[in-house]
């Protein structure tokens, strides 16, 4: 390939990542997220932890939740604990609705 034919390959290249970013669903390029106090936390029984924050417009009944088999499960438990007791807002990233384990 010459030079011009590489410059027009890479423009074309560009232009379709491009074309391909823009017909992407807007929850694929970020994730919703919300932030606000924790008015809620609890550790359930077989594992598993729920919390609510005090921000508007969380969908699914407005609790999130930390199945057990979510890696670092007990250290997001331990840092959402100590947000809590220091009144420090939290923000949680919002990947969908779904049912609980257990």
């Amino acid at each position: 390939m010459n030079g011009r034919q590489s410059k027009i390959a890479r423009a074309a290249t560009i232009f379709g990542i491009a074309m391909f970013a823009g017909v992407m669903p807007a929850a694929a390029q970020a994730p919703p997220s919300y932030s606000g106090l924790i008015t809620m936390l609890e550790g359930w029984r077989q594992g598993n932890v729920a919390f609510t924050l005090s921000a508007t417009g969380v969908p699914c009944n407005g609790q999130f939740i930390l199945n057990k088999s979510d890696a670092g499960t007990p250290k997001l438990f331990a840092i959402l604990v100590a947000a809590k007791a220091a009144g420090t807002p939290v923000r949680a990233y919002f990947g969908g609705c779904g049912p609980a384990e257990g």
